[in-house]
């Protein structure tokens, strides 16, 4: 299998940190200099998902991929106070992503500890307004500030959440919505979105009112080098 180095994830966590592609002949992993890996097979590829079991990868999540058609259905744009997000927004976003994710692959593995994956969390959050991501849009309160955000890259609608005493106001359809809404004006048709299975109310979000469908699913596999230290 192949193992690319992660730049990104290692600076922020500190640790010599890879990905692991299964679309190799050779099924060998080699774990030398290594600190942090993750796999993300698709649930049918079967001989892979073995492979990466037998060298003593953990699964901590099922990942999945939803599509949305964008001619089928057009976005509707709400009245909540939104707007494109700055750079001077990073910090703001960040704290919000460090407060409101749990459902990810690392808040979902039980051998990272909490602090870390809220600081993973917090820099992506942050990386989003510094250039990341294509379009960040972000909800605001007159008092809060900063209350939820979006966010696009490519056709992909990244990064999404919204801070836990403004949930079921309908800020996250909302914010969903303007993210479909850019994808519409750069000429996609179609609009994907990921989360965990674990995510039911992400879930229940995004087939029930903002008319996506499960295009895949995936397994989120992680291996730790033993005594790490964090």
């Amino acid at each position: 299998m192949r193992i690319e180095e992660k730049e990104w994830d290692s600076n922020v966590l500190g640790i010599r940190c890879g990905e692991v592609y299964c679309h190799s002949y050779d099924k060998a992993i080699d774990f030398n200099g290594w600190d942090f890996l993750h796999a993300r097979p698709w649930v049918s590829e079967v001989d892979c998902i073995a492979t990466l079991e037998e060298a003593g990868f953990v699964k901590v999540s099922d990942y999945l991929l939803l599509q949305r058609d964008l001619r089928a259905h057009p976005p509707v744009i709400s009245e909540f106070p939104y707007r494109e997000a700055a750079k001077n927004d990073a910090e703001y976003v960040g704290d919000l992503a460090a407060q409101i994710f749990s459902y990810d692959r690392l808040h979902s593995d039980g051998r990272i500890p909490r602090k870390v994956a809220d600081a993973y969390k917090r820099a992506w959050g942050e990386n989003l307004c510094r250039g990341y991501a294509g379009s960040v849009f972000v909800a605001t309160d007159l008092h809060y500030g900063i209350v939820g955000f979006s966010s696009v890259r490519g056709s992909f609608i990244g990064l999404n959440g919204v801070h836990p005493e403004f949930r079921r106001r309908g800020i996250g359809f909302g914010l969903v919505e303007l993210a479909c809404q850019r994808l519409a004006d750069l000429g996609c048709d179609y609009a994907l979105i990921s989360t965990q299975r674990s995510n039911v109310p992400a879930l229940n979000m995004y087939f029930k009112k903002c008319h996506f469908k499960i295009q895949g699913m995936a397994a989120d596999f992680h291996w730790l080098r033993l005594g790490l230290e964090w």
